[in-house]
């Protein structure tokens, strides 16, 4: 899986703190997104999360909430998103919407910053990996995306004098 595209759909550019983002998804060829690969990444997803910012709850043995998605990648991979932020400590509201005939999109706001797009990247990247058997580190994502996200803009460099 790819990303196929991503446009803004509100703001004056995707790198606006204003900015309103849509995803298209492309599988690859031959890949098929089935529902046990699905659950088992939620999962995944989940305990990690909850590692973070709940460690005790990990302990315990408390299972994963059920899935919130329908059957959808895009469902997932937007819910990877909200969690990824949720654990950094970042803003982010992410959902998959309908784009036409059985297809969606995952809409992400907001999304001008560099953690929201590296947040979008590995989300992606994760499910792709971890569908090929290879291992993913959701916590180690997550530092990354929360140093991003505290980081603030990127600084320019100074004009040179005149």
């Amino acid at each position: 899986m790819e990303i196929a595209r991503v446009g803004v759909v509100e703001g004056p550019s995707a790198y606006s703190d204003e900015a309103v983002l849509a995803i298209d998804l492309a599988p690859e060829a031959g890949e098929s997104a089935c529902r046990h690969r699905m659950s088992a990444f939620h999962e995944l997803v989940v305990t990690a999360v909850r590692s973070i910012l709940d460690p005790g709850s990990v302990r315990e043995g408390i299972r994963p909430l059920p899935r919130p998605w329908r059957d959808s990648l895009e469902e997932l991979i937007a819910f990877t998103i909200r969690s990824l932020h949720r654990a950094a400590g970042l803003p982010n509201e992410t959902r998959a919407v309908e784009n036409g005939r059985e297809r969606r999109r995952i809409i992400v706001s907001p999304a001008g910053s560099r953690a929201t797009r590296r947040a979008v990247e590995v989300a992606v990247e994760a499910f792709r990996d971890f569908s090929a058997g290879n291992p993913v580190d959701i916590q180690a994502a997550v530092q990354e995306i929360r140093q991003l996200g505290h980081a603030g803009p990127p600084r320019r460099k100074p004009a040179p004098a005149a």
